[in-house]
């Protein structure tokens, strides 16, 4: 059976519920899944709900003052909650991450293993505001996806798109 961690720390809209229920779909397959998730996520009881391996909740942040004091502080306060967390779980063959977060990468690294992640806007769209923006040019949030086993696509139109962009592996899978 394999062991796979779910690594989703957003808090809201569809992201929320695209993690879960692709959780449930990893789980209906028949792997063993962990899941790391915000304390402040939409869905929080449903994702209580689920049979999974172990349930790492952390606290993300309700505002900007929080984000930057829990995103600096990460490495103290996050990192060893994972650690203690997932320790007793055994080897986990492969992280799984339905949708980018803030912290996605940093956890990634934490757990050390070949993970997949899904990238549903390669080109940030007009709704991005400008603080999300320059969050993405200062800490380099690509690199998560150039450090990825594949990137995972639900259109034709994203595969063509970053085939262009990004020379590495692009999986395509139709929902």
């Amino acid at each position: 059976m394999k062991k796979i961690a779910i690594n989703f720390t957003g808090r809201r809209g569809g992201g929320a519920i695209v993690s879960l229920e692709t959780t449930k779909a990893f789980l209906l397959k028949g792997y063993e899944v962990s899941a790391i998730i915000s304390s402040d996520i939409d869905n929080l009881e449903e994702w209580r709900e689920l049979e999974l391996k172990k349930l790492v909740i952390i606290n993300t942040y309700n505002s900007l003052l929080q984000f930057i004091f829990n995103t600096i502080f990460f490495s103290f306060r996050q990192k060893k909650i994972i650690i203690n967390n997932l320790k007793d779980i055994g080897e986990i063959d492969f992280v799984y991450c339905p949708m980018g977060a803030s912290w996605s990468y940093r956890i990634n690294k934490i757990i050390d293993r070949k993970y997949y992640i899904v990238n549903h806007d390669p080109i940030p769209h007009s709704g991005e505001n400008l603080l999300f923006k320059i969050y993405r040019l200062v800490f380099n949030t690509n690199k998560i996806y150039k450090k990825a086993k594949a990137i995972i696509v639900h259109t034709k139109n994203l595969l063509i798109i970053l085939k262009k962009n990004i020379k590495m592996k692009t999986l395509y899978i139709f929902l």
